[in-house]
């Protein structure tokens, strides 16, 4: 590896032959090495498709559907766990049933929908190894 200070650049990008580092300067304190991330994976990726499990509430079902549309054109394979109707629904039912087949690796990821978005975030941030984000 190539150690490097920089003096006045927030930030140096160096090439090596064997490797890519990252150097970030911060004024008076210390220089980080980073790994840069390689762009050109030497391993494509195994599936060209994926398993999805989708769910929404009530409020986002338009927008669901819209996106069970999109993948299933893609060539994914999609599980609507609900719901249907534009009902009033709890939504931490789907958000469970998302997020508890994801976690058991049923399905390679997950997609929920509501109004916020925040209460399935909540629902399914309870499970162990799901993390969602709104």
């Amino acid at each position: 590896m190539l150690d490097v200070a920089s003096k006045g650049g927030p930030s140096v990008l160096i090439k090596t032959k064997t490797t890519r580092v990252a150097y970030c300067h911060f004024p008076k304190f210390a220089v980080c090495k980073m790994p840069f991330p390689d762009l050109n994976p030497a391993v494509p990726m195994s599936h060209s498709t994926f398993r999805i499990a989708i769910g929404a509430d009530h409020g986002a079902v338009d927008l669901k559907n819209a996106v069970v549309a999109h993948l299933k054109a893609a060539g994914h394979d999609v599980t609507d766990f609900g719901t249907q109707t534009h009902e009033a629904v709890d939504y931490a039912d789907y958000a469970n049933l998302v997020a508890r087949s994801v976690a058991d690796s049923t399905y390679d990821f997950g997609i929920l929908a509501c109004t916020s978005g925040v209460g399935m975030c909540i629902a399914a941030n309870r499970h162990r190894h799901v993390r969602a984000a709104n």
